[in-house]
């Protein structure tokens, strides 16, 4: 499957980058909210997309996402511990919310599990 990973932070984009190629996957990068939604109309399986990037947020960007494929998940990456952030983001669309920062394997697990429901439908 295809990944489109937005995320302003190296490290994330290395560690998620590494999981996703080692779970079989290909991933193409953003590094910030515009250039996400310049490659949104893309033929991805799954955006992970960061809750706060360099030029916008998360909730900025996520209505871009979904208009541009309303089927396709998109999973907010986020450092915040706010539920009524991650909740509204779950209102808006968004498919899940992975905290961060996360354990790869466990982060590997909840993603091959959003792809299997995406594969099944």
């Amino acid at each position: 499957m295809h990944v489109l990973l937005i995320d302003d932070d190296p490290d994330i984009r290395m560690l998620a980058g590494f999981v996703l190629e080692a779970a079989g996957h290909r991933v193409s990068v953003a590094e910030s909210g515009a250039a996400g939604i310049a490659l949104a109309a893309g033929a991805y399986d799954l955006v992970l997309l960061d809750y706060r990037l360099g030029d916008m947020t998360g909730a900025e960007v996520l209505p871009a996402l979904i208009e541009a494929a309303p089927t396709r998940p998109v999973v907010l990456l986020t450092g915040t511990e706010d539920p009524e952030a991650t909740g509204g983001l779950l209102d808006a669309g968004a498919a899940a919310v992975i905290a961060k920062p996360f354990d790869p394997e466990a982060f590997a697990g909840r993603i091959e599990h959003i792809l299997r429901s995406v594969r099944e439908s």
